[in-house]
């Protein structure tokens, strides 16, 4: 659990010199990084491996869909282990699977979208999503640190 609120807060769990893909994110930031490159006109694309913004923002959602479906299993595997934060654990499992679901949104959205980048529309409604699931995210990071504090595990701040 505390390794997930170190990347949450873009700590790297890697070698970031060496890494095999370097990223301009990490985080709660890489949210950030996201929903900006979401915009019309659309920008440059800055990556040589980037497929644009529509294909782009699809993988993002469904690799998040599918890690924070990990993330939404093991936290609700601890809160039966761990009872005395079984609460914030549970609240955090609860906003990692609405983080699931917005994910699962951006890919509707993504796949709709058809071209190579999203029209003003869709623009919007992505951009909403993703504040969507980073606020989900932020939220979990705060139940995680809360259970974290009620094991003892860390000293509350």
């Amino acid at each position: 659990m505390q390794g997930a609120v170190a990347v949450a807060q873009g700590e790297a769990r890697y070698d970031v010199d060496t890494a095999p893909y370097p990223v301009d994110a990490r985080g709660l930031a890489a949210y950030e990084l996201w929903r900006s490159a979401i915009r019309v006109p659309t920008p440059v694309q800055s990556h040589p491996a980037s497929l644009g913004t529509v294909r782009d923002s699809q993988y993002h959602a469904r690799e998040l869909y599918v890690l924070r479906q990990y993330a939404v299993t093991y936290l609700r595997e601890l809160a039966e282990l761990y009872p005395r934060a079984a609460r914030e654990l549970n609240e955090a499992a609860a906003n990692y699977n609405t983080v699931v679901r917005v994910c699962a949104k951006i890919s509707v959205v993504c796949s709709q979208a058809g071209a190579s980048e999203f029209n003003p529309d869709e623009v919007l409604l992505v951009r909403t999503l993703i504040g969507a699931a980073l606020k989900a995210e932020r939220a979990a990071k705060e139940s995680v640190e809360g259970a974290l504090v009620l094991l003892d595990i860390v000293e509350e701040k």
